[in-house]
């Protein structure tokens, strides 16, 4: 049996700018007191 690990360092495979940001805006969230960011989807 063979198994494939494919790595995705640039981003062509997959789209990770939704967790990407969503971990980064959760962690703010969490450990500080910043105000809310509004992120534009439509980048």
């Amino acid at each position: 049996m063979t198994t494939h690990v494919y790595f995705d360092l640039d981003g062509t495979l997959t789209d990770p700018f939704e967790g990407i940001t969503q971990c980064i805006l959760y962690a703010l969230d969490t450990l500080s007191d910043l105000p809310d960011i509004i992120i534009d989807k439509n980048r």
